[in-house]
């Protein structure tokens, strides 16, 4: 079965407006490190994971992972938020040539907000959870 793919058009009134983004999920080996790296960063900032946490599923790593986030140092944070920005390819024509895709997109990325929207959907894209989603039901459990 082939990985998860999305494409994520930019609709704001700004820089980036109409840009067009192509996701890819990574392999479940990375992702699977990845999230090692996030939860044992989280750990050893201070982060505890609640008991039977793991047998609430996808929605209680999900949990765990946005608060213990909030947990790591920027040290830590970094590599995983650029290995996090590998996922997106920009597709620079998409009306001329929508299967052309490059994947060094810093310096097409104009606005911040555009690299929080790829964060937000690339997250959705590996967990099916909507990160706006994800934290306002956070919020409300806390």
């Amino acid at each position: 079965m082939a990985r998860n793919h999305a494409t994520v058009k930019i609709s704001k009134d700004d820089r980036d407006n109409g840009k067009v983004f192509y996701l890819t999920e990574m392999p479940a080996m990375q992702i699977e490190q990845w999230a090692t790296k996030v939860l044992l960063g989280a750990i050893k900032g201070g982060a505890v994971i609640p008991e039977g946490i793991e047998n609430q599923g996808l929605a209680g790593l999900v949990y765990v992972g946005l608060n213990a986030v909030a947990k790591l140092d920027y040290d830590m944070a970094a590599p995983l938020l650029r290995e996090m920005l590998e996922c997106a390819e920009i597709v620079p024509d998409p009306v001329a040539r929508p299967d052309y895709r490059r994947s060094d997109i810093a310096s097409d990325i104009e606005e911040v907000s555009t690299i929080i929207t790829l964060r937000e959907a690339i997250f959705e894209l590996h967990t099916g959870f909507s990160l706006a989603a994800a934290f306002s039901k956070s919020k409300a459990t806390a």
